[in-house]
């Protein structure tokens, strides 16, 4: 073996260096201090050490198995010796009676004990990380020997020791993989190669959706030889820095040993080519660092609940404390649920995050003896962090003050079902009483606005929330509870319960920490559904979730939508399936009516060709069409704004032109039906007072805001909106530019699936005169903006639209084409009955002739038709002079002449 004299950089000395240890000092620059502790790599790796280490192991695993063998061997000895009087075996008499059977089973008992002994010496040798305090790379500075030299063999810590055997067997053959590429050191590709292989490093890739083979071929491109090499590697200082890093990383997530994912991770960060290589996969940091924290919950998940059986069983089996001084809790018990007891034997599934409500909740109860009530959202994980809080007492990971304490959730229905309310509050008080003396309850009250308004007795009645504030204000016992906010504000602010309760507003947590949660509900969720979720599809449910639903909040929203899809591919593709990012899609779409799965080629279709569908109902605007099709393609391909609108257009002309009927054929071309149209009259909102209509009032959603909760990918119409009361047009200014608008219920409405379009015959006059002077569309719409429009309008109000579309009125021509569509329609709904209707080209012309009015547009056509034609079908309906599969033709002169069909 050849050996390279260099010139250590910690320490200043220089001997004989193999594979990049230096004896003096630890290793070549790769010394850091973090805390006041020297961390470094002592591990000599080389060759000859990897197969020692093999050897031993070998060795070490042949013994045990030569022990335990042994024994067993003796014990049936033993067994088969007595095989003729068993029971002797329990004598006295067949113990002093010494035989060669007897000598091997003691023996043998004596090889088990020292079998015993080397596994509990091995355990209790095996080195764990330390509870430090580790906040990152920042604050680890490369040693400097002289201060090295000053620390105390105790702040010393090889990581070597706490690395686990599979990433220590990663370390090693990364060392084998730097060997065969010649280039004479090991670096990060060479670990990540190397870790490939390992279980936890296959899940990662699988739920990243990495494909395994191609990955190892091409990090194998990377590793290939480029030398011959000299016969040895070391591991420079960047490596073993990197080497550190990964102990680093173990410890700031609570890992007990350095494991492959914290290794894995911190080479991927510490080479560009890597991180490289996954972006083309579509794998960023960000994907790598969440699902690396999923393994984390999951190795958290098990610690915990193999932990817990010790954890739970320090703890006192029943209602008393380790003092001794608690006492019983009778009435509370029948009443509640010890949460306590539940966590410790493994019934509360694991809050992960919510630091900073935690935090809040130790500091009033610990530092202000105060109790709380926890304000959010429903599905927002309030009596998740009861749950959470209930794990922290069992593990005694909580302030003294609440060590040895039970937290215990009393429930409002069993209290008040069945009984009167003088009953209920005799109930109540005894639970109050209960609590109070036992002195190690914290008492914890989910929904806790349901006490108020509940009240005993008939004169001078008590209302139970004025009982439960009275006994609160004493402080013999805290009290954490529950509630939204719109409950808070109703029964709770400003009234004597909320006044001795401290406010705590529980928020929904940012995407990241969604998915963490969702991370540590999965293996329940995949092992109930059989099926195997990848992290896209928990990324795009915490999406899609926020974005489209809003009857709850995250987290449930986002963990019943993974629950709803895992169901789904079980059910259309069976078991041990994998749960992507489109299934959570498709779900949604079904689910909301919204497009958010990928475009099928028939919808791209549609879409390219969309001004063709809309001029099947529309004639003669093609300038609103191409720019109402331009922007629902923009959407679909998610390339707008996605917190505003998808669209919001003003359409200006006469009457009668096709403005409303626009809006009709976008709403079934692109929503699937006119069902998804929401038409307000805006004459009927002429008050100041027409606000509150709108928005709701009084805790009730609004006509405007409750029909787009209900149905948010709609196209929303606006009739003659110049009539809308001002304030009423100030409102849609937050519309147009967030998107969004709260109800009078407090619920945030969201208009980022819909289509807005308003429709105003203001200008007529302008627009008619400049029509007939053949002025350009784009010169009488500047001419509206810049004059016309200025009394009618504010000016930032036409700005937040979109797009403005005059209409021009229809001609003789135009109004030809609407007849034969107006026809069409009726000719549908006689194919409904089996009747089939005809008009020849004469009497379409005839109809829109007598229909045509340059003021009125097509309305005075539709009156015509009704008189000329549907009046005459409807009396041939009416005196059996049609039936089915008899034809009708409408001929010029409004003649109608009847075919009727063949018998059969």
């Amino acid at each position: 073996m050849t050996q390279a004299m260099i010139t250590c950089r910690v320490c200043g000395g220089s001997g004989a260096v193999q594979g990049g240890f230096c004896p003096e000092c630890f290793g070549v620059g790769a010394g850091a201090m973090t805390g006041g502790r020297f961390l470094f790599w002592g591990k000599w790796i080389d060759e000859g050490a990897i197969r020692a280490d093999s050897i031993g192991a070998i060795l070490n695993r042949v013994l045990n198995a030569t022990l335990f063998l042994f024994g067993i061997f003796g014990i049936g000895w033993l067994l088969w010796n007595a095989r003729l009087e068993p029971a002797e075996i329990f004598s006295r008499m067949f113990w002093a009676t010494p035989n060669s059977a007897k000598l091997v089973f003691w023996i043998s008992a004596f090889f088990d004990c020292f079998l015993v002994s080397r596994l509990v010496r091995e355990s209790l040798s095996r080195q764990m990380i330390p509870r430090v305090s580790l906040h990152g790379k920042s604050e680890r500075e490369i040693a400097d020997w002289n201060d090295v030299k000053k620390i105390s063999p105790k702040q010393k810590l090889d990581v070597s020791l706490v690395y686990s055997a599979d990433a220590m067997r990663v370390v090693k053959e990364a060392y084998r993989l730097a060997l065969r590429s010649g280039l004479g050191e090991v670096r990060p590709v060479h670990i990540f190669s190397a870790a490939l292989s390992a279980g936890d490093i296959f899940e990662m890739c699988a739920r990243l959706g990495l494909p395994m083979k191609e990955m190892k071929d091409q990090v194998e491109k990377i590793t290939i030889a480029k030398g011959a090499g000299n016969g040895f590697a070391i591991f420079p200082e960047a490596t073993r820095t990197l080497l550190i890093d990964g102990y680093a990383r173990a410890a700031l997530v609570g890992k007990k040993m350095v494991d492959t994912v914290s290794l894995t991770l911190v080479c991927i960060e510490a080479d560009a080519a890597l991180q490289e290589l996954l972006f083309d996969k579509g794998v960023d940091m960000a994907k790598l660092r969440n699902v690396a924290r999923w393994l984390d919950i999951r190795d958290e998940a098990r610690r915990r609940y193999r932990m817990f059986s010790s954890a739970a069983g320090s703890r006192p089996k029943g209602d008393m404390n380790r003092a001794m001084t608690a006492m019983e809790t009778r009435v509370l018990d029948r009443f509640s649920d010890d949460l306590t007891k539940m966590a410790g034997r493994g019934d509360i599934e694991m809050c992960v995050g919510r630091e900073k409500e935690f935090e809040g909740i130790l500091r009033i109860v610990e530092g202000e003896r105060k109790s709380i009530v926890l304000v959010g959202e429903r599905g927002v994980g309030k009596e998740a962090l009861l749950g959470g809080l209930a794990w922290r007492m069992v593990e005694e990971n909580v302030p003294p003050f609440l060590r040895d304490k039970r937290l215990v959730s009393l429930s409002v229905p069993k209290l008040i079902s069945g009984v009167s309310p003088s009953e209920a509050a005799e109930r109540l008080f005894a639970c109050l009483r209960d609590a109070a003396m036992a002195g190690n309850v914290i008492l914890a009250i989910p929904d806790i606005h349901q006490l108020a308004g509940l009240t005993a007795g008939e004169a001078g009645a008590v209302d139970l929330a004025d009982m439960l504030a009275s006994e609160l204000g004493k402080r013999y016992f805290l009290l954490i509870g529950t509630c939204t906010p719109a409950e808070y504000r109703e029964h709770m602010e400003g009234t004597s319960l909320g006044n001795v309760l401290e406010r705590m507003a529980v928020e929904e947590p940012e995407d990241d920490e969604v998915i963490h949660m969702l991370e540590s509900k999965m293996p329940s969720i995949e092992y109930r559904s059989k099926t195997y979720a990848s992290y896209d599809a928990l990324v795009r449910a915490v999406e899609l979730s926020r974005k489209l639903m809003h009857d709850t909040a995250l987290p449930e929203k986002a963990i019943d939508l993974i629950k709803e899809t895992a169901r789904y591919v079980y059910e259309k593709r069976g078991v041990r399936q994998v749960v992507s990012g489109e299934d959570v899609a498709v779900v949604v779409t079904e689910k909301t009516h919204v497009p958010v799965s990928a475009v099928t080629a028939s919808e791209a279709e549609k879409l390219l060709h969309l001004e063709d569908v809309l001029k099947k109902r529309v004639v003669g605007q093609e300038e609103a069409l191409k720019l109402v099709s331009s922007a629902l393609r923009r959407s679909r391909a998610e390339l707008r704004d996605m917190k505003r609108p998808i669209a919001s257009f003003l359409f200006l002309g006469p009457t009668g032109v096709g403005k409303t009927e626009t809006a009709k054929a976008v709403a079934e071309a692109y929503f699937g039906s006119e069902e998804h149209m929401v038409r307000l009259d805006m004459s009927e909102y002429q008050e100041k007072t027409s606000v509150a209509r709108m928005i709701g009032e009084s805790g009730k959603g609004g006509l405007l805001t409750e029909p787009i909760r209900k149905l948010p990918f709609s196209l929303l119409l606006l009739d003659e909106i110049e009539k809308a009361h001002p304030d009423i047009l100030n409102l849609f200014l937050q519309v147009f530019d967030d998107g969004r608008i709260t109800d009078g219920a407090g619920r945030v409405i969201d208009f980022t699936n819909a289509i807005i379009v308003a429709t105003s015959n203001a200008g007529t006059a302008y627009i008619q005169e400049r029509i007939q002077q053949q002025a350009p569309l784009e010169q009488i719409k500047r001419d509206l903006m810049e004059r016309e429009l200025r009394g009618i309008f504010r000016p930032e109000f036409l700005n937040r639209f979109d797009g403005i579309v005059v209409y021009r009125p229809l001609s003789q021509t135009d109004i030809v084409c609407v007849a034969a569509i107006m026809i069409g329609k009726i000719a549908k709904q006689l194919e409904a009955k089996g009747i089939f209707l005809r008009a020849t080209e004469e009497a379409i012309a005839e109809l829109a002739a007598a229909g045509f009015d340059p003021a009125f547009g097509a309305r005075p056509l539709r009156r015509v038709i009704q008189e000329r034609v549907q009046d005459m079908l409807a009396q041939f309906l009416l005196t059996n002079k049609l039936g089915r599969r008899d034809r009708v033709v409408l001929e010029a002169g409004g003649a109608m002449r009847v075919e009727k069909a063949k018998k059969m």
